[in-house]
């Protein structure tokens, strides 16, 4: 019994005296960053959305959900609500912008029938903490709720 006990151990140390062994001598892990690194964020390129027609918040666990409809002409695409870029010029009020793409193509000519778009965005409890307004711009107007 004790032999096979004493087998075992030995067993044990030899695997963790190798496993220790190649480990030592590595080069670092590999990382998934691409050589020259990740390319430099721009700007959101995307325009404004002419008018923003509703907005809502609703209250979830962790934080709020702002939700936004507006009208476009159709072939909008990419629509979103997001914050603009740098900090904050008011720590008190939350600003979302509602940005659309235009189409790729150019519409063809005739009326410029209107299409309904919604967007949300989700912001968590401790990006809201001291945020007593939460308001969503378009190119025409924004629309505000407070808190």
């Amino acid at each position: 019994m004790t032999r096979m006990l004493t087998t075992r151990r030995a067993a044990i140390l030899s695997l963790a005296a190798l496993g220790l062994a190649g480990a030592c001598g590595r080069e670092p892990p590999k990382t998934l960053e691409p050589e020259g690194g990740y390319p430099v964020l721009r700007a959101d390129d995307r325009a404004l959305i002419q008018t923003v027609d509703t907005m809502s918040v609703e209250p979830t666990p962790g934080g709020i959900i702002v939700t936004a409809t507006g009208r476009v002409p159709p072939g909008y695409w990419d629509i979103a609500l997001v914050p603009p870029p740098g900090q904050r010029e008011n720590p008190a009020e939350a600003v979302l912008e509602f940005r659309v793409r235009p189409p790729l193509e150019t519409p063809a000519p005739g009326g410029v029938p209107s299409q309904q778009v919604t967007a949300a965005q989700f912001i968590p409890a401790p990006e809201l903490a001291g945020v007593r307004s939460i308001t969503v711009t378009g190119a025409t107007n924004s629309r505000t709720s407070r808190r």
